[in-house]
């Protein structure tokens, strides 16, 4: 039988590697993809959340949850059930802790 010693607190969460900085990045270049194909209109929503997200990296600081919310929920309106757009929505809010 093993013995485990955490000494920090464990939750489901890891911080290994890059922090999902590249599964991030990616979700987020998919995203504007799949919304320029499913709904054109609304790609200035999906490029101001990548770029909010850039700058928060850029600038070393949390990225405005508000403002991201915002956007994401403007993409969900416009999305079909089960479009790649709902569920890449879906992985970033759980990616940005929102």
């Amino acid at each position: 039988m093993s013995t485990y010693n955490f000494n920090e607190p464990v939750s489901g969460q890891n911080n290994f590697g890059d922090h999902n900085q590249n599964l991030l990045v990616g979700n987020l270049d998919e995203l504007v993809a799949r919304v320029r194909e499913e709904q054109p209109d609304r790609v200035a929503e999906a490029e101001l959340i990548r770029a909010e997200v850039a700058r928060a990296a850029a600038e070393d600081r949390p990225v405005d949850g508000g403002r991201i919310q915002g956007w994401l929920a403007t993409l969900r309106e416009g999305a079909d059930a089960g479009s790649g757009v709902l569920a890449l929505i879906t992985s970033l809010g759980a990616l940005l802790g929102l």
